[in-house]
């Protein structure tokens, strides 16, 4: 796993559209973080169904996207109802706590 000691990490608390890509992710960070450190920062997204998570790294002309999709599991992250500052710590811990997803018997 990647570790981010010296980043600043926002995590986005709102619904992601998964199939945004690196640019429409970027403005959305532009536009939703103004005062952000945008060249040493990281934006973490997750989806509806907590089973993706995206990243990206802004690291001065750069842009890194960072992608994990787990197929019986999801993540747990805090729920807010703004965007939130977390510590490298924290994000690892939140990409390392899982839980398994409940599966019901359908009937036929």
């Amino acid at each position: 796993m990647v570790v981010f000691p010296e980043k600043a990490i926002y995590l986005y608390n709102r619904e992601v559209d998964f199939r945004k890509g690196i640019t429409s992710l970027t403005n959305l960070i532009y536009t939703s973080f103004p005062q952000a450190d945008h060249k040493n920062s990281l934006f973490i997204f997750f989806s509806r169904n907590a089973r993706q998570v995206k990243i990206i790294e802004i690291e001065n002309k750069n842009i890194w996207l960072y992608q994990n999709r787990l197929e019986d599991r999801r993540f747990i992250f805090p729920k807010a109802d703004k965007d939130i500052r977390i510590t490298a710590s924290q994000l690892s811990l939140i990409l390392q706590t899982v839980e398994p997803l409940k599966r019901t018997n359908r009937s036929k």
